[in-house]
């Protein structure tokens, strides 16, 4: 805003204290006893109050302009805010902005429409993600990084036309979504929070999907035709095919739509389907015409119509097309034509250049054909033999040359070459000259041969055309090939993620979960009333329950990825089947069922994955348990097929429950499925587990499967494949698979001298609360650095090692223990949240005597220290692996 010009100063403040102070003045000169001085005094003070008040008064009038520009400035703000708030609320499209707590700012009220809330209000201060569940086109919830949120603030993207699935109460709603960091170049995404758009495009979307049906519905039809059909928009590009179109235009159906015709074929053929559509778009009237392909007797020939397609005004569209074989009808025509054209060659000599030389002097005669194609007139003499063979092509002569001379000694019933000519007129050309030997003299000399000779340019250059697609088409080939590999290594790298995330998310969950279950337990061992102690049970069943859920993901997990090893081992049948009953048996008697448990008969030693077919069997019983309110729960197993030296043994699990409906059974070994959504809900349960049993008797070589009644019960089974086991018996000795190997006396671990390192608090208490519960006296350290430390200077029986921890983890603490004086002694097991089969096997690497995962249950940790102290000759001396060079 510009500045007024400064106003002059006004001259009344001089003025009104010069009249104050006048009449003292005059009578303070009247006075005699008055001096002179201060007269002057009283002037001098006059002034200096003169020139300070007109100063504040001056400074004052500046500062009302400044705060009344503030307050003008201030007012033109305000205006504009409110008109950009009106524009925000009368936006069509959904603004949010969410800060970089995640959590809604501010919306405006299309926004709460287009997500079925009432008001913009009711959206401040919630976090984004309870908005509503996104979903892709198939209905799957979208992952954490395919959101706007994650995109924008962990990726640090621009979201652009995301097109994603609302679920509201109300239905479905298709949104299209753009999101923008809100940020400057020098302030992180995530510091800021972002901006998200969007706009309801479920019309839209709706409209494609019609679209898309209506193709589909074409496209069969189609297919169900004889002819040869398919549909271009007006840039040529295809939009439908028929499955004979793929053979028709040599590509998949995938492939050609959306490319054009010279995109897939060869540039003469693509030319001369190109000249029609050219006519149908320019005249929009059909066109027919006859096309072949290929040479020889893979030559076809087609009738083609080609026909626009019209709007309700008139204007064209889309151009039709239907291509029906006529090679039958075409060869039968050729062959008419060659015998016409035989004919005429014997009568009139036809098109193809004919001459007949005389060999002996060197001359001959041509037709008026012949003459053409060599660049004369009809009317010229024909050349003689000498300068004809002049003008063949340096490169070509000697190919010619040998042929016809090898015809000349008598090899073959004549002679054919294709060579280059420089015509008379300059001109070159590519021909075919053909001929035989007609007439010899008494010694076999040639005389007199005749001929053709066929031009034959416009052929090789298609033959080069030809060539030069193919070169290009490999060319294309291996760019593809190239680009498939680009892709094989971002899967296997994406798998490889994969794996990472499952086993961070296995300790993420392992680790909160076991203070859980450990607390949970160690409360219970207090002195409790009744309601407390039903709640602690109540607790420690459903840690347990959330521990089953995080199993049944993870073997699922590793399934899929192939990464589920079996591991055969030695196993009595009779064994497992009482392991079975001792876990179903409390949940069947707490629901006031009858559980009949029925071992084979025959033999009961046999080698396979006994932890596998518990798990496959449990999950099956359990399931029979849940579902059935009276009644009985039968589990059997029988050998069903049997050999030397393996055998098929077939699990059956038979219940009273509610049954299943014959179409839910297709699904139901589908991962998370079950029934119903109503069994769902009241029964509970992810849907893993008779996912995770097919699998399991697929691996083992087994099949899986279900007869079932709607109210009549339901038996399910499973079959597996396990190797016999008939070890030699010893001299004077029970065989080896019965042999006990010597174990420490029960209690003799009592009162042991426990090194425990573990850097989470709650998972210190609940060792320290456990252990010192089972009677060892314990000892606890923050990382593997202070183990090592304390294993120098402190003397333990053993150490309960945590993998994951700061400044240095527990491979590498057992590794530095191991190099100790008395360190290969140590017993050393790997208490940890990671629950992979790798994570084992490096702790096995690393020295370290056992391997317990969290939660761990106090008889797993007493099994795991008793097999550590057992006598070298059940255990190995665990490998010890050196320290890297420095």
């Amino acid at each position: 805003m510009p500045h007024s010009p400064r106003p002059a100063p006004a001259r009344w403040p001089v003025v009104l204290p010069a009249a104050i102070l006048a009449p003292a003045l005059l009578a303070g000169w009247n006075t005699p006893r008055v001096a002179l001085w201060e007269l002057l005094a009283m002037l001098a003070a006059t002034a200096l109050l003169a020139l300070g008040a007109s100063r504040l008064l001056q400074r004052r009038r500046v500062d009302r302009e400044a705060v009344q520009a503030e307050r003008d400035a201030l007012l033109r703000l305000r205006g504009r805010e409110a008109m950009l708030e009106r524009a925000f609320e009368h936006l069509a499209e959904g603004v949010i902005l969410v800060g970089p707590d995640t959590r809604v700012v501010l919306a405006n009220p299309a926004a709460a429409r287009l997500l079925g809330l009432p008001d913009p209000g009711a959206m401040t201060g919630l976090p984004l993600a309870r908005l509503g569940t996104l979903t892709d086109e198939s209905g799957r919830a979208l992952r954490e990084e395919e959101r706007p949120l994650h995109r924008v603030l962990v990726a640090g993207e621009r979201v652009r036309a995301q097109r994603v699935c609302l679920l509201r109460t109300d239905g479905r709603r298709w949104l299209e979504m753009n999101a923008d960091p809100l940020a400057d170049a020098a302030v992180p995404a995530a510091a800021g929070g972002m901006v998200l758009s969007f706009s309801d495009v479920s019309e839209r979307h709706l409209a494609l999907e019609q679209l898309r049906a209506s193709e589909a519905r074409l496209v069969a039809f189609l297919d169900h035709g004889a002819s040869i059909s398919w549909l271009k928009d007006m840039d040529g590009r295809f939009m439908v095919v028929n499955r004979l179109a793929e053979r028709f235009f040599g590509h998949p159906r995938e492939y050609l739509v959306g490319r054009r015709v010279d995109d897939v074929m060869p540039p003469e053929q693509a030319e001369a389907l190109l000249c029609t559509d050219r006519l149908v778009t320019e005249f929009a009237r059909p066109q027919r015409y006859e096309q072949s392909w290929g040479e020889g007797a893979d030559c076809r020939w087609y009738e083609i119509v080609k026909f626009p397609l019209l709007d309700t005004r008139g204007r064209m569209v889309a151009l039709g097309g239907v291509a029906t074989e006529v090679t039958e009808r075409k060869r039968q025509e050729q062959t008419l034509r060659a015998s016409e054209q035989r004919l005429s060659l014997a009568l009139q000599g036809a098109r193809l250049g004919l001459w007949d030389w005389d060999l002996s002097q060197g001359t001959g005669t041509m037709n008026a054909r012949c003459l053409e194609i060599s660049g004369l007139k009809p009317t010229d003499p024909a050349p003689a033999t000498a300068d004809w063979e002049a003008r063949v092509h340096p490169e070509d002569r000697a190919a010619l040359h040998a042929a016809v001379q090898a015809h000349f000694a008598g090899d073959g019933e004549g002679f054919s070459v294709e060579h280059r000519l420089r015509r008379f007129d300059g001109r070159t050309v590519w021909l075919l000259a053909a001929g035989r030997v007609v007439a010899r003299d008494a010694a076999g000399r040639p005389l007199r041969a005749v001929g053709i000779h066929q031009d034959i340019s416009e052929r090789r250059e298609a033959q080069a055309a030809l060539e030069a697609a193919h070169a290009d088409l490999e060319r294309r080939v291996d760019e593809r090939t190239a680009e498939l590999d680009i892709a094989r290594q971002r899967a296997e790298a994406a798998n490889r993620a994969k794996s990472v995330f499952l086993a961070n998310m296995s300790h993420e969950i392992r680790t909160p979960l076991n203070g859980v279950i450990g607390l949970t337990r160690l409360l219970s061992q207090s002195p409790l009333s009744a309601e407390q102690a039903g709640r602690v049970q109540r607790i420690d069943r459903s840690a347990a329950h959330l521990l089953g859920v995080l199993n049944d993901v993870l073997d699922l997990s590793k399934i899929d990825a192939g990464r589920l090893e079996l591991q055969p081992a030695p196993f009595s049948l009779r064994g497992l089947m009482a392991q079975v009953r001792s876990l179903v048996a409390p949940m069947a008697k707490e629901k006031g069922l009858r559980l009949k448990v029925h071992g084979a008969q025959g033999p009961d030693d046999w080698v396979g994955d006994a932890l596998r077919l518990r798990q496959a069997l449990l999950n099956l019983a359990t399931n029979a348990v849940k579902f059935t309110s009276h009644g009985e729960v039968c589990i059997q197993v029988e050998a069903v097929q049997a050999s030397p030296n393996s055998a098929t043994l077939r699990f059956e699990v038979r219940d009273t429950g509610i049954g299943i409906a014959g179409d839910v059974v297709p699904r139901l070994f589908q991962p998370f499925e079950q029934g119903d959504a109503g069994t769902t809900r009241r029964f509970g349960g992810t849907g893993l587990g008779l996912a995770i049993t097919r699998r399991l008797a697929e691996q083992m070589g087994g099949t899986i499967g279900v007869h079932s009644e709607p109210g009549h019960g339901s038996c399910f089974h499973f079959t597996a494949v396990v190797q016999s086991s008939a070890p030699p018996e010893r001299d004077g000795a029970a065989p080896a698979s019965v042999q006990s190997p010597q174990r420490l006396a029960p209690g003799a671990l009592q009162g042991l001298r426990l090194l425990v390192a573990e850097d989470d608090p709650v998972n210190q208490e609940v060792a320290r609360g456990t252990l010192e519960h089972l009677g060892f006296a314990v000892t606890l350290v923050d990382d593997g650095e202070a183990a090592v430390h304390a294993v120098e200077v402190g003397s333990f029986d053993a150490v309960l090692m945590d993998m994951h921890m700061p400044r240095m983890d527990g491979l590498e603490a057992t590794r530095r223990i191991r190099l100790l004086p008395e360190g290969h002694r140590l017993p050393i097991i790997a208490v940890t949240a990671s629950a992979f089969d790798e994570d084992r096997l490096r702790c096995l690497h690393a020295g370290m005597s056992g391997f317990v995962g969290k939660p761990f249950d106090p008889p797993q940790l007493l099994q795991a220290l008793t097999e550590a102290f057992e006598p070298p000759t059940t255990a190995h001396r665990p490998r010890v692996e050196s320290l890297p060079a420095a």
